[in-house]
């Protein structure tokens, strides 16, 4: 194996594990909802939409706040010395 083929392997792990990491409570939130209802009726429908919406919403408001933050809080930890700087980074991790 060369380094080319190593290094997309050590890429890819971490990638499937992050994808199985996000569809398997969405696959597992369907699922639910089709083995509690045998039939999607409009009830059923009508939940799991709402369950869907609030997952992405949640989900994107937590991305825009991590980025909005995380962005400066690890340029700051990577080039300035502080005091408290590896409580903030141990904290962080």
């Amino acid at each position: 194996m060369d380094k080319r083929e190593r290094s997309g392997v050590a890429l890819g792990i971490p990638s499937a594990i992050l994808v199985l990491f996000l569809v398997v409570p969405l696959a597992a939130m369907v699922w639910r909802a089709v083995a509690e209802g045998r039939d999607l009726g409009a009830a059923s429908v009508t939940t799991l939409r709402q369950a869907l919406v609030l997952s992405l919403v949640t989900s994107l408001v937590s991305l825009g706040i991590i980025v909005a933050l995380g962005i400066p809080l690890a340029y700051l930890l990577a080039r300035r010395r502080f005091p408290g700087v590896r409580l903030i980074d141990t904290l962080v991790d």
